[in-house]
């Protein structure tokens, strides 16, 4: 198997993996789980964004996998414990994500202990540019999300409750849209060429997007064992 497969299969499925597992939890101790998990991947999408890695002839960042797991996440807050809950895991991971720009600004700019001088630089070119993506993040993930949230509940009231994949498939593939447009525009515009990016990550979001389904019909069939 070629190493990047390798990467991508344990990317995707480990990922989507954990949450499930931590949807199973949630099973039994209600949404918080989840929402805690929603507020996790979002920081670690914004650290890891920094990272730029090649799948065949797409250009994409590391996170892109991870984010892709919000979506998942959102979904099933959505499908079973309902609107609300999937807008608390939101605002939640908004308040997280500031009090990363705060904290990361404050870290690197605090003065560095003597032992710490030659690390410094490296400090600051890993994370220094982490504000600019936070702030990518913000607005891509808040508007991104809330469109999840309303159209995961617009098709499942529209279906009536029925056909998961369509609810699932069609909130997230236009939320992922939306999110790749906005983040990559407001985090790399004069950096790096951004149309590229874009257009090299949505068919792989798109991907990403169905492969998720397995997992939250997975996930309901074992809530109904449970």
């Amino acid at each position: 198997m070629e190493p990047i497969i390798y990467f991508v299969l344990l990317g995707l499925f480990g990922t989507f993996g954990i949450v499930t597992a931590g949807a199973i939890i949630a099973k039994k101790l209600g949404p918080a789980p989840l929402i805690g998990m929603f507020s996790g991947l979002i920081v670690i999408t914004s650290i890891l964004a920094v990272k730029f890695i090649e799948i065949g002839w797409f250009l994409i960042t590391a996170e892109v996998f991870v984010y892709s797991a919000t979506f998942l996440v959102t979904d099933m807050l959505s499908e079973f414990f309902g609107k609300e809950e999937a807008k608390k895991a939101v605002i939640t991971a908004l308040i997280v994500d500031l009090i990363l720009i705060f904290t990361v600004a404050l870290a690197v700019a605090w003065p560095p202990a003597p032992e710490f001088v030659e690390m410094q630089k490296s400090f600051q070119d890993v994370l220094g540019s982490t504000t600019r993506i936070v702030l990518a993040s913000i607005a891509g993930f808040v508007i991104a999300q809330t469109h999840d949230v309303w159209a995961y509940h617009k098709w499942k009231n529209k279906f009536k409750g029925k056909y998961l994949w369509v609810r699932n498939n069609l909130s997230t593939l236009a939320s992922q849209f939306i999110d790749g447009i906005v983040f990559y525009t407001i985090a790399f515009y004069g950096v790096i060429p951004i149309i590229p990016l874009i257009i090299g990550t949505l068919p792989l979001r798109a991907a990403i997007s169905i492969l998720d389904t397995p997992f939250i019909y997975f996930t309901r069939w074992l809530y109904k064992k449970i």
